[in-house]
């Protein structure tokens, strides 16, 4: 929620995520011209991981593929986890710049480039985090019930597997939870009113937080026992599940 407030007292600013209209030299390692957001979050990651950050299995690249080895010797993380390859970042990157910051921000250019890509930059990676904990969660319910999980995942019967994931009481209680904490912080207390209006907040737990958290276990549970996950059409109308309410849904006309 602070980050996206720290987001929003900046315009759209839409330049930064089109590649070569910040500045055309930028390019990614193989040489196509990029954004100014990927590009300054590209240096971000490989900074991050030259002390192991992405060796941490809570951290996840937006970039993988083109991160430097560590400085530091690997640290002995526990294995909480079983292998799996599961990183939804690029459909975090693509809602972000597509979704969420024509929602959050005044429309226009303040021409605040550098303060708007830093505020991209940690706003995505709380995001990152969030979302990707999802697999932690399944691990920890598929210990609770393997053999009704493991069931359910060979008979490749993800809207089961999303039942017994899903405890829609708590996921109406962080909604709420959600509302208040935007409504308390987001409040302008020199100006009155809100800087950022709480049903943003609540879009963005019950519309992409929480759908994508779902995406991430289903993922991981099929991987876990070496299955190969079914195609996102087939289930992610579930993952939004009845939650959700039109009165909260955000508007590019909103703050």
């Amino acid at each position: 929620i602070w980050a996206a407030l720290e987001r929003a007292q900046w315009r759209a600013n839409s330049p930064i995520y089109r590649p070569g209209a910040v500045n055309d030299t930028l390019t990614n390692p193989s040489g196509t011209p990029v954004s100014f957001l990927e590009y300054m979050l590209r240096q971000t990651e490989t900074r991050d991981a030259l002390v192991r950050r992405y060796q941490s299995p809570e951290e996840h690249a937006f970039f993988p593929r083109d991160l430097p080895p560590p400085m530091l010797p690997a640290l002995d993380y526990a294995p909480l986890l079983a292998p799996h390859d599961v990183n939804v970042n690029d459909e975090v990157m693509q809602r972000y710049v597509d979704e969420l910051i024509p929602a959050m921000c005044e429309a226009g250019d303040d021409e605040q480039y550098g303060s708007s890509v830093l505020c991209d930059i940690n706003l995505l990676q709380a995001l990152s985090r969030r979302v990707h904990l999802g697999k932690f969660v399944a691990e920890s319910k598929f210990a609770d019930s393997p053999e009704e999980y493991r069931g359910l995942l060979e008979r490749r019967d993800t809207e089961g597997v999303l039942r017994l994931l899903t405890n829609t009481e708590v996921e109406r209680k962080v909604l709420e939870r959600a509302r208040l904490k935007a409504a308390r912080y987001a409040t302008d207390v020199t100006k009155g009113g809100c800087k950022l209006d709480p049903s943003l907040i609540v879009w963005l737990y019950r519309d992409m937080i929480i759908p994508l958290t779902k995406k991430v276990e289903v993922m991981y549970l099929y991987q876990r026992i070496g299955l190969v996950p079914p195609p996102e059409e087939e289930y992610m109308h579930i993952c939004l599940g009845d939650t959700r309410s039109a009165d909260v849904s955000p508007s590019a006309d909103e703050p």
